[in-house]
């Protein structure tokens, strides 16, 4: 997820105190660790409206959150809650949404809905890999998504952590495409795009 960083609002305690509730802490030692912590959350400052975002996420992409992320973590980078793209949801154009979606065609025809209705007031769009070229033309040629749009950019975490040398992408047709004998002309490109994956994943681990 340290790809996304840049994407995100800087991290900020969500909680608002008030001078009265500040003043508390003047009635604990000053070495007291619970003293430290409520300083630290009263120093913090009141978010507005504008600063806070709603993350919007798909089947896929919420999978590959849980498994590296928890929601506390989430929400505590001023995202006020977290929805799925497939599902019903309020319109709320004073507000900017972080979409972490997959490329696949059904999110982009979700997603040029959502321009379409301007759901929101500004689209900060992550894909989870490389979004493929008649998808991306689809939305360059749009007007409202190019009006709508704050960013655009991929981080490809299309891959689950097992171990810290251990990945799966978890395709359900990896295996029958390997092994089944009516895809043998099928083999040759299922492992390009295999390695090509995994060459995306090491580069981005070389940079670290």
């Amino acid at each position: 997820m340290r790809s996304s960083e840049s994407v995100w609002p800087q991290t900020l305690r969500t909680r608002t105190t008030t001078d009265t509730q500040c003043s508390h802490s003047q009635h604990n030692p000053p070495d007291d660790p619970r003293r430290r912590a409520h300083t630290h959350s009263c120093a913090q400052p009141t978010l507005t409206r504008l600063q806070w975002k709603v993350l919007i996420v798909d089947e896929y992409s919420k999978k590959l959150i849980d498994n590296v992320v928890k929601e506390d973590d989430i929400l505590n980078s001023n995202i006020t809650h977290i929805e799925r793209l497939e599902e019903r949801r309020e319109t709320q154009r004073d507000m900017d949404a972080i979409y972490i979606i997959t490329p696949k065609a059904h999110i982009v025809d979700c997603l040029m809905a959502e321009f379409d209705t301007r759901r929101y007031r500004g689209f900060f769009l992550v894909w989870t890999t490389l979004l493929p070229p008649p998808l991306k033309e689809r939305i360059d040629r749009s007007q409202m998504a190019r009006e709508q749009i704050r960013a655009f950019r991929t981080v490809h975490l299309d891959y689950h952590p097992q171990e810290s040398h251990l990945v799966t992408f978890k395709d359900p047709w990896s295996f029958p495409t390997l092994f089944h004998p009516d895809c043998n002309n099928l083999v040759v490109r299922h492992m390009e795009e295999i390695a090509e994956k995994v060459g995306r994943h090491t580069g981005m681990a070389s940079l670290r």
